[in-house]
């Protein structure tokens, strides 16, 4: 493992090395840059398969709080309060699973997310995917120029049964009951032999 710059970290550090010393600063911050450099290059490259090739896309959001900058870097050179960002995980089929960063969680984010794909989508019924399940572009977005199909909507069992569970926790009969039906659908999925994914080609 080596690199046009030089030796890599792992010789360098290699115990069978008698010459063996640790990397400079800027040797460890020039070697970390290419490395991410050389990954970022492979997970576009799988991102760029899986909405070729995927049968469904699974989504889901999460609200991360991100910490400002040092003081020193900040326009106002004043403390602040965190600010809201979201990560997306991507699941693809059962090959590949994306973390996407999006600083809004808004329809207009996630219809550039998904520009391009046409198949399967699943999500968590929330607003801001109905203009991407309706092919339409979201208020301040632009559209899709390829104009291609919009994606097919699959709801998440998992999201639904949230609320029933609320409202079991609560000791409703609606509750109880849908958690009972829900249950009884994971039970009858888990012992279904798994099928094959179809693959599609661009």
């Amino acid at each position: 493992m080596s690199s046009a710059g030089g030796p890599s970290r792992r010789r360098l550090l290699d115990p069978s090395n008698h010459l063996q010393r640790e990397p400079s600063r800027g040797g460890r911050r020039l070697y970390e840059e290419r490395a991410a450099r050389r990954g970022a290059c492979g997970v576009e490259a799988a991102r760029k398969e899986a909405f070729e090739t995927a049968f469904c896309l699974s989504t889901d959001a999460t609200g991360v709080s991100i910490q400002p900058g040092p003081i020193q870097e900040r326009k106002d050179k004043k403390p602040g309060p965190c600010r809201k960002g979201h990560f997306f995980v991507v699941l693809a089929d059962k090959d590949h699973v994306f973390f996407e960063y999006q600083p809004k969680h808004t329809s207009a984010a996630v219809c550039e997310m998904f520009r391009g794909f046409s198949r399967y989508i699943q999500a968590d019924a929330h607003a801001i995917y109905d203009a991407l399940f309706r092919g339409t572009p979201p208020r301040g977005g632009a559209a899709d120029g390829e104009r291609r199909p919009p994606p097919t909507e699959v709801g998440c069992w998992s999201h639904c049964r949230t609320n029933f569970w609320e409202a079991a926790i609560c000791k409703h009969e609606l509750g109880v009951e849908g958690l009972r039906r829900i249950n009884a659908l994971f039970a009858a999925d888990r012992a279904t032999p798994r099928p094959t994914w179809p693959t599609f080609c661009a």
